[in-house]
């Protein structure tokens, strides 16, 4: 279910050449020759034109009769604009998110498989979904957006494959719309491309943490339901909660969960345990303090 939303004034600084885009619009289907996908550099190496130099190049494509690669420049073009003030908006402090969606949802009508396009859509409508939650909005809307996202993660994920924020970002929406195998699946695969060396640096939370949510859920959902699967999956959340423990042992929620997973199981006294160890850590924590003497009496 979409957001309804309003249209976007045109970008600050739009196209100079729009009278080409008319010329363009009365001339498509004149050339056979295929578009430019995108302005190049005269060298390998050189900088990025700029503007008002694709601009000119739209214009001397035109003068040249070369309707095609003139409309493969301007669709190009416009879609850095549109990317750019929607990026301008999701990036805020506060973030704007329900607006830099119709930036989006204009550059994926120029290219709708637009890796970067995607990955900012989906972004986007995992944010507007946070911030619907924390005004309190009925629960169909935050599903939907929930849903848009994952939509655009997967398509993200098609677009570049082994990109971290596209798997971990379809992790994490499947996992808000309970969809604990999948978020599971793409969490996994998250974690075998950084240990191949990609770049996670934009991953948030921690792909650690990702990792032991989804596990545990995925845990706690099989022994809940048919019980499938159960010993693997209860090992590969302990192993996942004890990593995360290597990496902040001050997280009372590490300790807590730890201590679920063992409950689950009915094992009372690692539960314990793990309860002990997080109040070495966290002494105050009411949430830790008072699960031990639930759990002790």
């Amino acid at each position: 279910m979409r957001i309804a939303r309003r249209q976007p004034s045109a970008p600050i600084g739009a196209l100079s050449s729009l009278g080409v885009l008319l010329t363009l619009t009365a001339c498509r289907g004149a050339e056979a020759e295929e578009p430019a996908p995108a302005p190049v550099a005269e060298a390998v190496g050189a900088a990025r034109p700029t503007d008002t130099e694709v601009d000119a190049q739209v214009i001397g494509a035109v003068r040249d009769g070369n309707y095609a690669r003139a409309h493969g420049l301007l669709e190009h073009l416009l879609l850095e604009r549109y990317l750019a003030e929607a990026r301008s908006l999701i990036e805020a402090d506060p973030p704007n998110p329900q607006d830099g969606l119709l930036w989006l949802d204009k550059a994926l009508a120029v290219d709708d498989s637009h890796g970067p396009a995607l990955l900012l859509h989906a972004e986007g409508n995992f944010l507007l979904a946070e911030q619907m939650i924390a005004r309190g909005s009925q629960g169909v809307y935050i599903t939907g957006a929930f849903e848009d996202a994952f939509s655009s993660f997967k398509a993200a994920v098609r677009s570049a494959p082994d990109d971290p924020r596209a798997l971990f970002g379809a992790s994490r929406a499947a996992y808000n719309l309970l969809f604990y195998d999948e978020a599971l699946s793409y969490a996994n695969r998250g974690m075998e491309v950084i240990e191949a060396g990609a770049d996670a640096s934009r991953v948030s939370p921690a792909p650690e943490r990702i990792v032991a949510e989804v596990t545990y859920m995925a845990y706690a959902n099989a022994v809940a339901t048919d019980g499938v699967g159960t010993g693997e999956l209860f090992a590969s959340s302990e192993a996942s909660l004890e990593r995360l423990v290597g990496l902040d042992a001050s997280d009372p929620w590490v300790w807590s969960t730890l201590a679920n997973l063992y409950l689950w199981e009915e094992r009372t006294e690692d539960a314990k345990s793990a309860l002990k160890r997080g109040l070495d850590r966290a002494p105050e924590d009411d949430g830790l303090i008072t699960k031990l003497v639930e759990i002790s009496t």
